[in-house]
């Protein structure tokens, strides 16, 4: 497992996971059901959001979360009631 290690820029999923997690909690964000998987620098987000603006945020903050090679949106809008 490689952490954070300055020679190569490597990344571990956990890493990854942790640093789109942070970057998220900055902003007023009602996705109580997101799944975020790291693998190898590809991370599947998973889950429903608010509205269109609410999903491009998260799909926007995982494509700049260092380490990330791809991301994969499994992400729904939620219906309104």
């Amino acid at each position: 497992m490689i952490k954070n290690d300055v020679n190569n820029n490597s990344f571990d999923n956990s890493d990854i996971n942790n640093i789109l997690v942070q970057n998220l909690s900055k902003y007023d964000l009602n996705i109580p059901d997101l799944i975020i998987v790291a693998d190898n620098g590809i991370i599947n987000l998973i889950g429903s959001v608010k509205n269109q603006q609410e999903m491009n945020l998260v799909i926007k903050a995982a494509k700049n979360t260092k380490g990330t090679k791809k991301v994969i949106n499994n992400l729904t809008v939620r219906k309104k009631s």
